[in-house]
């Protein structure tokens, strides 16, 4: 299974976290992925958390994670020297992900265009190649904003809060990057058909709003009245986090028939008949009374116990793991969920493996660590004719690392 891609050659350029994610999908499952890394290591090599908290370019653990398996080569890209390494560098490869500002990115597609007529690409930004925001750089949070999710998804109960929603680091990152390595995936399928290369794009900020919970086909179905989400209004109980004797739990669903179910598994049957609680005009009101009852009959339960009665009640209910437990569970542990490798200089790591295999598989996924900063540059220079003192050439004037 892990073999999936092994005929494949594809390279990295920009070193970012999106374009990061979208090359794992393909060095975990047997490509040849070589990053061009920048000078500086991008920003893939400071993102945190880090080794022992000790901030260095072997250290971020976003790279440990997401460069599994990859080659590393350090090239100034945006210099003459460094375009002309690439030249020769993308002879033979199926794929080149870009994840670059608009302008430097066009021009490395055309550099690539006339050096390999079977090369395509992937290029990967904020709003795409072209446009009046092609050159506007954005965050996470920004990028949030523009696709409505940040609108939706605020943590607050006011209505009118502006309040940033509560995502860890790099949600955007990720999702954009898993996105753009589905795409990817569908050029190397179409490629095995047609041999002429195919030249795309993705925005950060379209791949956002169309993925996980888009609001656009509700806001059409419901004549522009804004769907926010559950956890902004005083009648979305039980929705939420909450204590137990032993950790947290965490309930979706405020809405029938999930609501009178939850009352009943807590001894509250009658409330699933009372219109106090069953009408979304008088239920915010009574959000304290409900409370009341839940928060000690939760306290005086571990969360698996919790987890126990409502998945009997058939209540939308799951206990909040710490990452020990999720490493220990005994579903994970059946379905070989994580999985280890050596990664130099700093040990045992352990990763997810992926969220599927081959059926009724037992087979145990494997990962190789991530590569040291320019690891294999002197030695893919060599291969591609670079001798010694040309190698130390381009490292006086800057060119490679």
């Amino acid at each position: 299974m892990q073999e999936l891609f092994a005929e494949y050659n594809i390279i990295e350029i920009g070193g970012s976290i999106a374009s990061s994610a979208a090359g794992k999908q393909f060095s975990d499952f047997g490509s040849n992925v070589l990053k061009i890394e920048k000078m500086d290591g991008g920003e893939i090599r400071r993102a945190p958390p880090f080794f022992e908290d000790n901030p260095t370019i072997e250290s971020s653990g976003m790279h440990i994670f997401l460069d599994t398996g990859k080659k590393s080569i350090v090239v100034d890209y945006l210099s003459t020297s460094g375009m002309e390494i690439i030249s020769k560098l993308v002879s033979g490869i199926d794929l080149v992900i870009i994840e670059e500002q608009p302008d430097v990115a066009l021009k490395l597609i055309e550099v690539i265009k006339l050096a390999s007529v079977n090369t395509s690409t992937l290029a990967i930004s904020p709003h795409g190649l072209r446009g009046p925001y092609s050159n506007h750089l954005e965050s996470d949070l920004s990028i949030f904003a523009q696709s409505t999710r940040l609108a939706r998804q605020r943590p607050s109960m006011d209505k009118n809060s502006l309040a940033p929603v509560g995502y860890a680091p790099y949600t955007t990152s990720m999702q954009v990057g898993l996105t753009a390595g589905a795409i990817a995936s569908a050029i190397l399928w179409k490629n095995k058909n047609n041999v002429d290369p195919y030249h795309a794009e993705v925005s950060a900020v379209e791949a956002l709003a169309s993925n996980v919970d888009t609001p656009f086909v509700a806001w059409a179905l419901t004549d522009g009245v804004m769907n926010y989400a559950p956890a902004s209004g005083r009648a979305a109980y039980p929705t939420g986090v909450y204590e137990c004797s032993d950790g947290h739990v965490q309930f979706t669903g405020a809405d029938s028939p999930f609501f009178e179910r939850c009352c009943i598994a807590i001894g509250r049957p009658e409330w699933a008949e009372d219109e106090r609680f069953l009408d979304l005009n008088q239920k915010p009101n009574h959000r304290e009374e409900f409370l009341a009852h839940i928060t000690p009959w939760l306290q005086q339960r571990t969360k698996l116990e919790v987890f126990k009665i409502m998945q009997e009640a058939k209540v939308l209910c799951t206990p909040v793991f710490t990452v020990e437990e999720a490493i220990n569970d005994p579903q994970a542990i059946a379905r070989k969920s994580f999985t280890t490798f050596q990664q130099d200089e700093i040990g045992e790591i352990i990763s997810p493996a992926y969220p599927f295999k081959e059926y009724m598989s037992d087979e145990e996924w494997i990962l190789r660590p991530a590569p040291k900063f320019g690891e294999h540059t002197a030695g893919i220079l060599a291969s591609m004719g670079y001798s010694s003192t040309e190698q130390q050439a381009l490292f006086r004037i800057g060119a490679i690392r």
